[in-house]
């Protein structure tokens, strides 16, 4: 895949881990990151008075930011299960 893929017609990802939405310019454009689970990154940027799509591939070593946030939302994770086991616990109290 080149750098950008300007107005893609459609885009298809399996095994989606997590996805990242950010308003860059209110009512102007949004960004996507678009994490995989075997590790592939994509951008999805959106925006314009004639709406304009830039889609691509960002995957290769995964910077300590996309770490981080990678380990925030599987702490999220975690500590939904652990408050999930309390719950469970103290109902068969």
């Amino acid at each position: 895949m080149s750098k950008f893929v300007k107005n893609p017609d459609e885009i298809v990802l399996e095994d989606v881990k997590m996805v990242h939405y950010e308003v860059m310019e209110p009512g102007k454009a949004v960004w996507l990151g678009i994490y995989l689970s075997d590790g592939r990154i994509y951008h999805l940027n959106i925006g314009g008075n004639n709406l304009w799509v830039n889609y691509s591939d960002e995957s290769g070593p995964i910077t300590t930011i996309d770490k981080h946030t990678l380990a925030v939302e599987i702490a999220k994770e975690g500590i939904m299960k652990y408050n999930e086991a309390l719950k469970t616990l103290a109902e068969n109290d």
